[in-house]
């Protein structure tokens, strides 16, 4: 994510080989959701121009034949994104449960099979209401992994962990959840829950998860 936002900063700025070398990094560890995206996005209109365009076009469309995804759960995962867009709500947890139903549906009917599959159904259930919920979100994240590991399915193996064990009141590993607290007459600030100690920044880094000196808000 860090390697598309600068490359629509570089592509802004015009200056295209930066933008091209960032998303050749980029697509090196893909994330299928963000190179898609990489395709709309009116950051990167500058690049479509430039011969180097239709190779990195290719290389999204390539991405998308080994690791395909079924389309209504990609409608899923755009409905969940877009309901975190704006201020909170009930009714997106009314909505949350029913998507996670609508999952359920899908994997009875077998259409849960790709890696990419899996990585939305983690996102989708990490989102969860329950201990049950995140449980669920940590096994569909090493599903993923164990398909295709890439950085972004490593990641969500520590973000889904670090958030099942944040909702057993248990210190986090990897230093990727954070947690509202309190300000009188403001809104509350985040700051970051309880790490466990004992991880280190090495066993971090195997998750594609940054030092925890860095550790910020996403």
């Amino acid at each position: 994510g860090a390697l598309y936002s600068a490359a629509c900063c570089a592509a802004r700025a015009g200056k295209p080989d930066d933008a091209f070398r960032l998303l050749t990094r980029m697509m090196k560890n893909p994330s299928v959701k963000i190179a898609n995206d990489t395709l709309a996005d009116e950051d990167l209109v500058a690049l479509h121009a430039d011969a180097r365009w239709k190779k990195h076009a290719a290389a999204v469309a390539a991405l998308n034949a080994k690791n395909p995804a079924d389309p209504e759960l990609i409608a899923l995962l755009d409905a969940d994104q877009a309901d975190r867009q704006g201020a909170f709500s009930p009714e997106i947890v009314t909505r949350d449960a029913a998507r996670r139903a609508r999952f359920d549906q899908l994997l009875k009917q077998g259409k849960v099979k790709s890696a990419r599959d899996y990585w939305m159904a983690a996102l989708l259930f990490q989102h969860g209401a329950t201990v049950d919920d995140i449980d669920r979100a940590r096994t569909y994240a090493k599903k993923a992994n164990a398909l295709q590991s890439t950085c972004s399915t490593r990641r969500m193996m520590a973000l889904t962990e670090d958030r099942w064990l944040m909702y057993q009141h248990k210190p986090q590993k990897y230093g990727t959840q954070f947690r509202g607290e309190p300000v009188d007459g403001g809104t509350p600030k985040w700051v970051l829950y309880e790490v466990d100690p004992t991880v280190t920044d090495a066993q971090r880094a195997k998750l594609c998860v940054g030092p925890l000196s860095e550790a910020v808000m996403p």
